[in-house]
């Protein structure tokens, strides 16, 4: 059986990890959950996959192929900056998801407090 990595990411909508054509991997995609959690029509959640860091968490990801998207991907920033990363252990990237909480994807909701310049929020009546 091949080696497999749980992948962590805080991007709010995931990731689509995709290697070139031609390749070794040939194209292939794999999808990351984000940290936003995906709720139903009722506002329930749908996914349990998100740790309390705000990180999404894939499982089950070839080594192989995350250490060959990783080569052509390490100055991309959410992995430079720590919003992408992987753990060969679920619980191991539970725990460093967990520790790194205070990461920051640059995506986060604005306050509507403290909104920047001129820019307010809508006030909308039903």
């Amino acid at each position: 059986m091949a080696a497999t990595v749980t992948i962590a990411c805080k991007l709010p909508a995931g990731l689509v990890l995709e290697m070139p054509k031609g390749g070794p991997f040939n194209g292939r995609r794999v999808t990351l959950l984000g940290g936003r959690i995906v709720r139903d029509d009722n506002g329930m959640p749908i996914s349990d996959r998100t740790t309390p860091g705000g990180f999404g968490l894939t499982f089950g990801v070839d080594k192989d192929f995350w250490d060959a998207w990783l080569a052509l991907h390490k100055e991309f920033p959410p992995v430079v900056k720590g919003a992408i990363f992987a753990m060969d252990k679920p619980a191991d990237a539970t725990a460093m998801a967990k520790e790194m909480a205070d990461v920051k994807t640059g995506l986060e909701p604005k306050d509507p407090e403290k909104l920047p310049g001129n820019l307010k929020t809508l006030d909308v009546k039903e």
